[in-house]
C-alpha cells in the first residue's frame, strides 16, 4: 500500500489494523481455555 500525505490517518490506520490483529490472537488462543473448561 501507499502511504497518503496524511500521515496520521496512516498511523491510525496501522494501529487499528495491529489491534485488531492483537484481538484476534487473544480471542484465538483465550477462546479454546474457556470452551474446554466446560467440556
Amino acid at each position: 500500500m501507499i502511504a497518503g500525505t496524511g500521515v496520521p490517518l496512516d498511523w491510525a490506520n496501522a494501529g487499528k489494523a495491529h489491534i485488531a490483529s492483537a484481538a484476534a490472537t487473544a480471542v484465538a488462543l483465550i477462546v479454546p481455555d474457556i470452551v474446554f473448561s466446560f467440556e
